[in-house]
């Protein structure tokens, strides 16, 4: 058996209700990885779906007793740009 070699990606969010507050410059942004809509590390098919432009929604990890971190999925219910901007990929 061939194992996959583990891709995972970790978003910077700009926040929609923060842009261009307090300068066109400057916004609200949060740090994530790209996770499944259940909190678990997305899996190398939905890290390749991701670009700049890509719409995504917040969504919350249990790591202990009264502490969650964010992480961030694909918003399948907002409109997806046609074609994100990334990096050439293998």
């Amino acid at each position: 058996m061939v194992r996959q070699p583990r891709i995972d990606l970790i978003l910077l969010v700009d926040l929609d209700t923060q842009k261009s507050e307090p300068t066109p410059d400057e916004a609200l942004r949060v740090i994530g990885n790209l996770a499944t809509p259940d909190g678990q590390l997305a899996p190398p098919d939905m890290v390749k779906r991701v670009g700049i432009g890509t719409r995504v929604r917040m969504v919350f990890s249990d790591v202990a007793s009264g502490l969650s971190l964010p992480q961030w999925t694909i918003d399948e219910a907002a409109p997806q740009p046609e074609k994100p901007w990334r990096y050439p990929q293998e």
